[in-house]
């Protein structure tokens, strides 16, 4: 299963705090498809998950994946990147990485091993 690593989690609850979002909407993955027909990965915070997004909670962050993005996301970290300070100001990116092995969530059938995350039953849209 898709993880959120630390140092993401308080990347993602800086800038939610900079663009005044409530702390009660979760960061959604989702697919999105540009111009060119080229499917790209968005992150977006949203107030509810769909109703066929899994939810988990990672390093205090309510993480929202959307179905059509939850395969290729399944072995996948979202990390930051290290710091790059050029002169002007320090640039902090977020990055996708393997995962670290020992460090995945198993599905088990309906239960999650970790207890913490779990698929959506049904509920809000995005």
């Amino acid at each position: 299963m898709f993880q959120l690593t630390s140092n993401a989690a308080l990347t993602i609850g800086e800038a939610r705090r900079a663009s005044q979002i409530p702390p009660s909407y979760g960061v959604r993955l989702s697919g999105r498809r540009s111009p060119s027909g080229d499917v790209g990965l968005e992150i977006t915070f949203v107030e509810a998950p769909a109703a066929s997004d899994t939810v988990s909670e990672q390093h205090g962050t309510q993480v929202f994946i959307a179905e059509e993005v939850a395969g290729p996301l399944s072995e996948i970290a979202l990390d930051v990147s290290p710091v790059v300070d050029d002169g002007s100001s320090p640039t902090i990116e977020l990055v996708l990485r393997p995962q670290e092995p020992g460090l995945r969530m198993v599905d088990a059938g309906s239960e999650w091993t970790s207890a913490i995350a779990r698929p959506v039953g049904g509920g809000g849209a995005s």
